[in-house]
């Protein structure tokens, strides 16, 4: 008697079974990717947010300084001086409340009005003002260090930003 071989077409149940699975850990390999990206996207963002902020009003903060006379730092977050009108200027760190959150930001002094020179989505940390003599040749120097972060944002994905800059008064 001779047997007859069948044409069996399809998949067995292990091969469909290796496939699907293999399918389903490169499913999850991809999520995790992509998660993993937009993750570092949004702390990225948040932290180039918190430096343009920070970067301005330092800037500010600069000019200011560098064009006034009269110079007292009150270490660690205080300086006061005239603008170039004469008038009483200053900066410092203050706390403000807001949604039960205490949050710091930049006080800027003219006269006698007070304003808020950082905005309130970010919280200020660290505002640190060293004031050095002036020695023979070497005029006074002033460096400000100045932190902070978004306060909206939470987990790593709120990273702390700091910059500093040390400002050379005129001497005339």
């Amino acid at each position: 008697m001779v047997k007859q071989q069948k044409n069996i077409l399809g998949f067995t149940l292990v091969e469909v079974l290796v496939v699907v699975s293999s399918f389903a850990i490169l499913a999850v390999l991809v999520t995790l990717t992509i998660a993993a990206s937009l993750k570092g996207s949004r702390k990225s963002e948040t932290s180039s947010k918190v430096r343009t902020e920070l970067e301005y009003a330092l800037g500010f903060i600069e000019r200011q300084v560098r064009n006034g006379t009269s110079l007292v730092c009150t270490p660690p977050d205080r300086i006061d001086f005239q603008d170039p009108d004469g008038v009483d200027a200053g900066y410092d760190r203050q706390l403000q409340t807001i949604d039960g959150v205490s949050q710091g930001y930049i006080a800027s002094r003219s006269g006698a009005l007070w304003s808020h020179l950082t905005s309130s989505s970010i919280g200020i940390t660290e505002f640190t003002v060293d004031c050095s003599e002036e020695i023979e040749d070497v005029p006074m120097s002033v460096v400000i260090t100045l932190s902070g972060k978004d306060i909206s944002g939470t987990g790593s994905e709120n990273s702390q930003v700091t910059i500093n800059t040390q400002i050379m008064l005129r001497d005339y």
